[in-house]
């Protein structure tokens, strides 16, 4: 964990409230020195198919903590993968690829290709 990531995930995202309670729920595991080592798994990428080890440094970590840690994980990875579906499904739309060829400038020959 670092400290003040709340804070500049916040700043990052202001409006994203979502992100900000994983932010915090990780933020909120004690004591700080715990990471973990994520692992894929299998011929699909979501957050079933990850396989989540929950480190430490010295200090001793509960069974609550470990799962919580697993669980805020799990989370941020459907986050992600719906930001990122968003963003291809907005990138692939027919207003990005006009807004794109408009910005561009692009011309077309009569078969279709970048003149």
């Amino acid at each position: 964990q670092t400290r003040g990531a709340l804070k500049a995930v916040k700043e990052y995202a202001p409006k994203d409230k979502e992100l900000h309670r994983i932010a915090k729920g990780l933020q909120s595991l004690k004591p700080f020195g715990i990471y973990a080592n994520v692992k894929h798994s299998g011929h699909y990428y979501h957050e079933g198919c990850t396989n989540i080890d929950v480190l430490h440094d010295e200090k001793e970590i509960t069974a609550e903590q470990e799962e919580a840690c697993i669980e805020l994980l799990r989370d941020f990875m459907k986050w992600i993968y719906k930001m990122l579906n968003a963003d291809y499904d907005y990138l692939t739309s027919e207003k990005a690829i006009i807004e794109t060829i408009e910005a561009n400038e692009y011309e077309f020959d009569e078969y279709g290709k970048i003149a």
